[in-house]
């Protein structure tokens, strides 16, 4: 079992080092300590931990309650506040950011290890009720406004929308096959807005690797793969470190094409939270069955 690991951000080397022994000997991984906010983000992007120790009096361009909320909008990571302050205004800001946790200094083994597990444990808990929701949530969404679509890429564009209107997922996909097995229709949409329309298609119009093993399975099981494993994938440079979910859009033995999403790291590992793309996957299957079988009469 992998060791959880633990990056420190605290501007008082003496307590980092200190924090950094203790969290060793408690069995933990120290990913990295850093002084500074913009620090910080660096490492994430390089070795993204499992939870950040953050000072709140950071000194920098961010105190560590700025940097705790660029944590919430921008990142999917636990952290615990580190704190020897009692100054109300300073907590009641800390309060809006959510921490998982506050640790007063100075502090010992057993604050560091119960603040850190039931920090850890209580992320794990919200994010699959969150993610969960969000699902349900897309169903329901695709369920209702599916049946006002007039052709194919206006519902995959709904598609696509339902799912990306929530944080678990960065970039969702939809392709279309031809009778050739090639992509004849493509729709795409992020979250932020930042890569919508953007093709993970490759310069021959063909399927990289890491959609087209979706293609490849006897049934419509989700496929999970890391960017970082696809280097002729274009979505790795938009999405470093994120993985990718694929799986068959199908209605009985016609595949009609793949469903694909770039969600947030623990996504994978939820077998609940992959039957249902999958099962949203399956109702497009049907739902574009029916539309071929009325171009037919």
């Amino acid at each position: 079992m992998d060791k959880i690991s633990v990056l420190i951000v605290e501007d008082d080397r003496l307590i980092a080092e200190n924090s950094a022994m203790m969290l060793q000997t408690l069995g933990y991984e120290v990913s990295n300590i850093c002084s500074s906010a913009a620090g910080a983000l660096a490492s994430i992007s390089e070795n993204r931990p499992d939870i950040i120790l953050i000072d709140i009096l950071l000194k920098g361009d961010q105190d560590g309650i700025s940097f705790a909320m660029e944590l919430r909008q921008d990142h999917d990571i636990p952290f615990v506040y580190v704190t020897a302050t009692s100054d109300e205004s300073i907590l009641e800001r800390a309060k809006v950011t959510s921490p998982y946790g506050y640790i007063i200094k100075p502090f010992n083994e057993r604050d560091l290890h119960s603040n850190i597990e039931m920090a850890l444990y209580k992320f794990k808990s919200e994010t699959k009720i969150e993610q969960l929701n969000e699902m349900l949530y897309a169903l329901n969404d695709i369920n209702q406004l599916g049946e006002n679509a007039q052709d194919e890429g206006g519902y995959l564009n709904l598609v696509c929308e339902a799912l990306t209107h929530f944080p678990s997922f960065s970039y969702v996909w939809a392709g279309l096959l031809d009778e050739h097995s090639n992509i004849r229709l493509e729709i795409s949409k992020s979250f932020d807005g930042s890569a919508d329309n953007v093709s993970p298609l490759k310069s021959d119009g063909s399927l990289v690797q890491c959609i087209q093993s979706a293609l490849e399975k006897a049934d419509t099981t989700v496929g999970t793969h890391s960017l970082d494993d696809c280097p002729e994938c274009s979505l790795g440079e938009l999405f470093p470190n994120k993985p990718i979910i694929s799986t068959k859009i199908a209605f009985g033995e016609k595949n009609y094409g793949v469903l694909s999403a770039i969600v947030t790291p623990n996504m994978p590992s939820n077998a609940e939270l992959l039957r249902l793309f999958s099962e949203i996957a399956n109702k497009a299957g049907s739902r574009l069955h029916f539309m071929e079988s009325q171009r037919q009469f």
